[in-house]
């Protein structure tokens, strides 16, 4: 769709400055129009992602495993209590 987009406009620029349609070089600048933008968008977005995941595995890494369970500490704490005075 966007590259069906992309040759109506380089044709309709054509015929309005150049006064004739070159097909090559419509199938070329669509391409252009339609491709360059894409990829474009998609390497910032991969980009984004990336630092995204590499700061929450570092974060991740700087939370201890007991820091994560939260509650569960007091448990066991109150099992080995248990255990202790039985």
């Amino acid at each position: 769709m966007v590259f069906l987009i992309a040759v109506a406009l380089d044709v309709a620029y054509q015929l309005i400055v150049l006064q004739w349609i070159y097909p090559v070089e419509t199938l070329i600048v669509a391409t252009m129009l339609a491709l360059v933008p894409c990829m474009v968008v998609r390497a910032v977005g991969n980009r984004v992602v990336t630092v995204m995941r590499q700061r929450r595995l570092l974060h991740m890494k700087r939370v201890s495993p007991d820091d994560l369970r939260g509650a569960s500490d007091n448990s066991r704490a109150t099992d080995r209590h248990d255990l202790t005075h039985q």
